[in-house]
């Protein structure tokens, strides 16, 4: 910046003229050129967004590159999240565990029977099932067109 040798020199003019011996140990001027320095509103929006989604930058991180107030850490300001979707394999659907482990939600043993006693009411055995389920399948293949038919 040509700015920067002047923005230096007000800095240190600020200090000589308004700090004695001590606070000048302590204190500085510091001009914050961030405003000068960043892009517009809505690529910032997108990093911030993918920052966050990634793990790499919490709320309170891009709250403080705003120069907003930081939302309390009980609120969940300074937690580092990714995305659900982007879970190790092993551990998909592990929200819904104790759902599931309600004896409430499974089958009973009644219930199994009756959807067996339907299926063969309605002439469906496990075989006809399979043979349906094959057949759709070969006719949703057959209707797929290959890049170099068209």
């Amino acid at each position: 910046f040509t700015l920067e040798p002047w923005l230096v020199r007000w800095e240190q003019g600020l200090e000589r003229a308004l700090f004695n011996e001590k606070e000048k140990r302590e204190l500085f001027f510091k001009f914050n050129l961030e405003g000068l320095l960043r892009g517009d509103y809505e690529s910032r929006m997108k990093g911030y967004s993918i920052g966050i989604q990634n793990g790499f930058m919490s709320p309170n991180d891009v709250r403080n590159l705003e120069s907003l107030d930081l939302i309390p850490e009980e609120e969940g300001g300074n937690f580092y999240m990714v995305n659900g979707n982007m879970m190790r394999l092993k551990y998909t659907g592990s929200a819904y565990d104790s759902y599931y482990d309600d004896d409430k939600h499974k089958d009973t043993k009644e219930e199994s029977e009756e959807k067996k006693k339907e299926d063969s009411d309605n002439g469906k055995t496990t075989e006809n099932k399979e043979e349906e389920n094959v057949k759709i399948t070969k006719s949703r293949k057959s209707k797929v067109r290959s890049p170099n038919s068209y």
